[in-house]
């Protein structure tokens, strides 16, 4: 039996003929049906809608094409020992090792491209293969007529086919294409299909491979098979839209009909009195009709200074149709965004701010409602905080390991349960990563591996540093250790200023400040009598010397602005090593 094709430019109508199918009488009524989705959304609508239409809705399993297909594969074939994208990547990885493969002649484009940065190469390496396995795959489902000739090593000299052949000998089993076109033949010969459902729908699948397509046409020889097409129009047409955003469901409505001639449509003619249904009417026709647009609410566009922004503005407008829009739900609504992964946390942040939640929204008026909302279609290891920790550990081996990057993992509830602190502690720890100065770099080793000198200014190592003797320093404490001065900004506060050849200021209740003009002490400066670091005493101009004032922070009056300092360790071993202090002499004394 063909395939058949329900066609409707309305999700609701498609939903319909779906209830419709489902509902029909089958041999068994203990047999699971299959609705293919390509998305968790999707799914989870199916299953509100069918339950709304039909009572109840079990017995109904929601796969994906390719998992639909794996199940199949294995009815019909067994247990096939086919490639795998970890599979893949590790044949590539090896086939690009071996000398003889990789000094071909046609793989010269691939050493070009290794050879451009000598200091990264694995990681290019390990860049390239993932990009060529997720290039094989699609070969193998998009072209296997072209994938055939590839095996014979005159065929193409190409460094594709080369690669190609590489890859062959080192993975075991049949590369998806020819998988594929044995599964074809079982199926068409009527081949048994044990815990394969007797029915399947395609619903609203955006794009089906052509290899795909024609494994789904063998399918409906032993099982009914229909598929549900959302279209906005009834043919292609010359609409603008149509022709740039519409080629891909474009190409599965022309295979589809190319396979079956069941074909039942149930489009609807919008209404062209707002501009949203003149747009769709227009769609449905299939060309653009010049019109004085009406002035409704029915498409808008918001100009957004930012993401956070687009959020805010977004649950506004939710608010404001959820409250003017007899009937509306906010299951009914749908939001999507290019990159879900991005938007997520700000979804999270904005729609959980609320005064009531929003069953309650009616008896408190004044307070702002909580929307109800679910985020779908996240990556595993998104949803997963054990998985996202380890991944972003391993993605520190090699990054500049930033600040924001390390303060981003310590907002995981894995990271924060085995420290001990809370999400309220994470303000106080990002406010002492940023008054530390760490930047990034672990230490000064690592920035050099980054083509840095050897310093560690703003690293993980200085920051740390700074805050270890904010809190064994007392205040006003002015320290050489090592070759740097090292100033306490207060012990309390956790916090210490680096006093270094460019402007230091020093913020008290007289607010003093000072600018070192000297270089900054280079070797080892350490007491030769007991291995301490210096504290920093004072001479005046005119020849008086005073010690530095742990309490008030005041230098001595001075009639220059000059003053000279040499570094005196506290068992009294004076030092060679000066610097020299400039200031206005009315600031010396506060």
């Amino acid at each position: 039996m063909p395939i058949a094709v329900h066609r409707s430019n309305r999700t609701e109508c498609l939903v319909e003929a779906l209830a419709s199918f489902l509902a029909g009488p089958t041999g068994d009524p203990f047999a699971a049906d299959a609705v293919v989705v390509h998305s968790k959304g999707l799914e989870r609508y199916l299953q509100h809608e069918l339950a709304q239409r039909l009572g109840v809705c079990a017995n109904v399993a929601f796969p994906f094409p390719q998992q639909l297909l794996g199940q199949v594969q294995r009815a019909a074939l067994g247990d096939v020992l086919g490639w795998t994208r970890d599979a893949l990547v590790w044949a590539l990885l090896d086939a690009l090792a071996d000398r003889a493969t990789l000094e071909h002649p046609a793989m010269a484009p691939l050493r070009a491209w290794l050879a451009v940065d000598a200091l990264a190469g694995d990681r290019r390496r390990m860049e390239l293969v993932h990009q060529l396995a997720s290039m094989f795959e699609r070969y193998a489902v998009y072209r296997p007529e072209l994938v055939a000739t590839w095996t014979d090593p005159g065929a193409d000299p190409g460094w594709e086919p080369v690669l190609w052949r590489a890859v062959a000998r080192r993975v075991d089993g049949a590369d998806p294409g020819a998988t594929a076109l044995r599964l074809e033949e079982a199926l068409r010969a009527g081949h048994a299909l044990p815990g394969v459902p007797g029915r399947v729908a395609f619903f609203s699948v955006g794009t089906l491979p052509p290899l795909t397509l024609r494994l789904v046409d063998a399918l409906s020889a032993c099982r009914e098979v229909c598929l549900f097409l959302l279209s906005p129009g009834r043919t292609a047409g010359e609409h603008p839209l149509l022709s740039s955003l519409g080629k891909l469901a474009r190409e599965l409505g022309q295979g589809v009909l190319a396979q079956s001639p069941r074909v039942v449509d149930t489009f609807k003619a919008p209404d062209p009195s707002t501009v949203l249904g003149a747009l769709q009417h227009d769609l449905l026709a299939g060309a653009a009709v010049r019109r004085p647009l009406p002035d409704d609410p029915s498409i808008r566009l918001h100009a957004c200074h930012g993401r956070a922004r687009q959020v805010q503005v977004l649950r506004d407008e939710l608010l404001w149709l959820l409250d003017t829009v007899p009937g509306l739900e906010p299951r009914d609504i749908v939001v999507m965004a290019p990159d879900i992964e991005v938007f997520a946390p700000l979804v999270h942040a904005t729609f959980s701010d609320g005064a009531v939640d929003w069953h309650e929204r009616n008896r408190h008026a004044g307070g702002l409602p909580r929307i109800p909302f679910r985020v779908a279609d996240r990556g595993w290891h998104r949803q997963n905080a054990v998985a996202h920790l380890l991944l972003g550990v391993l993605d520190l081996v090699d990054s500049r390991r930033t600040a924001s990057s390390l303060l981003d993992l310590a907002e995981l509830p894995p990271v924060q349960a085995h420290f001990g602190f809370t999400p309220d502690d994470l303000p106080t720890l990002r406010e002492w990563v940023v008054h530390a100065g760490v930047r990034w770099g672990a230490d000064a080793e690592h920035r050099v591996g980054h083509g840095l000198p050897d310093d560690d200014a703003y690293t993980w190592r200085f920051g740390l540093d700074r805050l270890l003797l904010g809190q064994a320093m007392a205040a006003d404490d002015l320290v050489l250790i090592g070759s740097r001065w090292w100033a306490s900004w207060g012990a309390t506060s956790g916090r210490c200023s680096r006093v270094s050849s460019t402007s230091w200021s020093r913020s008290s209740r007289r607010s003093l400040r000072w600018t070192v003009r000297a270089p900054r002490p280079s070797g080892g400066m350490r007491c030769s009598r007991c291995s301490g670091s210096w504290w920093l005493s004072t001479r005046a101009a005119h020849g008086s010397s005073a010690r530095w004032s742990r309490s008030s922070g005041r230098l001595p009056r001075a009639t220059s602005a000059e003053t000279s300092t040499a570094g005196v360790c506290p068992c009294g071993s004076p030092s060679a090593s000066e610097c020299r202090i400039q200031a206005p002499a009315s600031w010396l004394e506060g």
